[in-house]
Order: structure tokens, then C-alpha cells, then sequence
């Protein structure tokens, strides 16, 4: 690519070929995201955008930093809650799984809560808390409209919005 920032993410990446969409999606677009979720939301227009090789490199190193703490913090939450679910006795009775807890990172839990939909085969909302607000975010499986079942709730959360498979929300504690 002559786009400098692509240049420098192939090459964190170590890809030294066209890359499929297999690339994209697990190499590169995850390191362009991870600033996003981690605070530094304006990282992947500065790497786009960056005007000389040399700095789309230093600003790579920065958003591969970021994305190795978001995979830790993925694994980290993705066992807490994981943990959390199979201490409830009757998980298995609910249709679908709710987690909220105060040391989980709003920016992940999005990922977690599609683990937990895959691990448990069923909806899955996960709630980051900080003082009293919390935010969070589900994921569902064929045959449950998630975006439905929260607006059944509405009046219990501050604001949501998505769709039939994913959906975002904001909620008091």
C-alpha cells in the first residue's frame, strides 16, 4: 500500500502479501480498533492518516500495545464471568445470562459477552459498572431478537439500541 499506516500495520502484522480477508479481520482490523475500546479512540484515524512512515510506526507500536491489553483484558473477563455464571446453580434454567460487575472494562464486553453467548449457547448481556452507571452489551443466538427482549425492558434502562443479534446499553446499578 502507499498508505503509510497500512505499510507499518502489515508489517507489525508480519505480512508481507496482500492480505485476505482472514488478514483483515484478525490481523490488522483489531489493532486499528483496539485504541477505540481502550480510550485512545482517535488512534486508528491517526494511523490512517498519518503523513510519513515513521510515524504511522510509532503510532502501530502504540495500537499493538493497546490490542495485546485488550486481548488480557478479553481472557481476564471472559474467565471472571465465565466463573460468575457457573457459581449461579441455576444458570442453566435462565434463558438468558446477565453478568455485571465493577472490574469489567466497558470496552470489551462486547467480545465477552459473544464468548459467553458461544460458550453457554444462549443470550448473553454483560454489564460494565463504574459507580452507579453501567454500560454494557449482549450478544444473541438464532431465534432470540435480543433488540426485543430489552425494549420489553425499557423502562429499566437509561437507553439501548441494536438489533435482532447485538445490542448495546446504558443502565443505572
Amino acid at each position: 500500500s502507499a498508505n503509510p499506516g497500512i505499510r507499518a500495520l502489515m508489517e507489525v502484522a508480519a505480512l508481507t502479501r496482500v492480505p485476505t480477508g482472514t488478514d483483515v479481520a484478525f490481523k490488522l482490523a483489531p489493532r486499528l480498533n483496539a485504541g477505540g475500546r481502550l480510550g485512545r479512540e482517535t488512534l486508528a484515524l491517526e494511523i490512517l492518516t498519518s503523513p510519513s512512515y515513521g510515524d504511522a510506526v510509532n503510532l502501530v507500536a502504540e495500537s499493538d500495545i493497546l490490542n495485546r491489553r485488550r486481548q488480557q483484558l478479553d481472557r481476564e473477563h471472559t474467565k471472571k464471568a465465565s466463573d460468575i455464571v457457573r457459581a449461579d446453580a441455576g444458570y442453566e434454567n435462565e434463558p438468558v445470562i446477565v453478568v455485571g460487575h465493577d472490574d469489567f472494562h466497558a470496552g470489551v464486553v462486547g467480545i465477552v459477552a459473544a464468548r459467553l453467548t458461544e460458550a453457554f449457547n444462549k443470550p448473553a448481556v454483560l454489564v460494565a459498572f463504574k459507580g452507579d452507571a453501567g454500560r454494557g452489551s449482549g450478544r444473541s443466538i438464532p431465534g432470540f431478537h435480543l433488540y426485543n427482549a430489552l425494549n420489553d425492558c425499557a423502562h429499566l434502562m437509561k437507553r439501548f439500541g441494536g438489533h435482532e443479534q447485538a445490542a448495546g446499553l446504558e443502565i443505572t446499578r
